[in-house]
């Protein structure tokens, strides 16, 4: 019998990041484990065959919770060996207390889990790494730096707004045969709608909180932030931008709402009905060729 405070994910958590197609039932899990004091006991993913970045953000944040507050939680690896080893690669069971002795190498195509506790100006840069090697990502008018900026004002705004016990945790994966890479950011902190409530009371739900999260300087600190340095807010804005014009996708979990933008730049929103995650989710994907329709089981030969 599972225990009541454990985290099962399904044997496919590869599912596309909208409203239409997202692993909720996971997501569900993990936020009424979050509404329960946040702690697992136990993590299962023996029946995992893939799993795509979001769901490792959301496994491996789970389980450093639980550590951080004294709590250690028994890990059944998956039974596939290939899943197996390319979580390995990504350092989940290290997070877990587990130390494979085979020692899997990370690839190229992988971004090994990270959990920042304090920022970092480095996370951006390792992504447009991956995406010039791995995708051959044809970067006009010098972008790189102006792509790893966006990224890491994203992960910044979680160490200014979020109040994480965990701080932040990302996790990558290109899929060259689909020509894309798929990045989560992840915290466990006080969500979108929270923190943006303090500045913009009155809204209506969670998903038009995220709306306006999107807009240009809406989330900015006045001034300064708390390292003392000027936060424009327009990290999403600015990439939501470019992955627009590239046929690249975004979607933003937090608190009850999730907003999406697809392929060809239309943006989908909803209330999700069911517990309240406590945290937010951005999962950027992007593409080399527009109008493409995602990451899908086809890529399991990339792992």
């Amino acid at each position: 019998m599972q225990s009541r405070r454990s985290l099962h994910v399904p044997q496919l958590a590869n599912s596309h990041f909208s409203t239409a197609g997202i692993a909720w039932e996971m997501l569900k899990s993990a936020a009424s484990l979050r509404k329960n004091g946040g702690v697992v006991d136990l993590i299962d993913l023996s029946e995992v065959r893939h799993m795509r970045p979001y769901g490792v953000a959301i496994v491996a944040a789970m389980a450093e919770l639980s550590i951080l507050r004294g709590n250690p939680v028994t890990y059944l690896e998956p039974r596939d060996d290939q899943i197996r080893d390319h979580l390995t690669r990504l350092g989940l069971p290290a997070i877990v207390g587990q130390h494979d002795q085979t020692r899997v190498a990370p690839r190229p195509t992988n971004l090994p889990i990270r959990i920042e506790k304090t920022r970092s100006d480095s996370t951006g840069s390792e992504v447009v790494e991956m995406l010039v090697r791995e995708l051959g990502y044809d970067l006009v008018g010098g972008l790189e730096p102006e792509i790893a900026a966006n990224i890491d004002e994203i992960v910044l705004n979680t160490h200014t707004h979020a109040d994480s016990e965990v701080g932040c945790v990302i996790v990558g994966q290109a899929f060259p045969q689909n020509s894309v890479l798929e990045v989560a950011i992840l915290d466990l902190g006080i969500t979108i709608p929270t923190h943006l409530g303090r500045v913009l009371p009155g809204l209506p739900d969670d998903a038009t909180a995220i709306e306006k999260a999107i807009e240009d300087g809406i989330t900015g600190t006045k001034d300064r932030n708390r390292f003392g340095e000027p936060n424009s807010g327009a990290g999403l804005n600015n990439l939501a931008e470019h992955l627009a014009a590239r046929g690249g996708e975004m979607a933003i979990l937090s608190g009850s709402g999730i907003v999406w933008m697809d392929t060809l730049g239309k943006w989908g929103r909803d209330v999700l009905h069911g517990p309240r995650f406590e945290g937010t989710l951005v999962n950027i994907v992007f593409s080399t060729q527009p109008g493409s329709t995602g990451v899908g089981p086809a890529t399991l030969a990339d792992l």
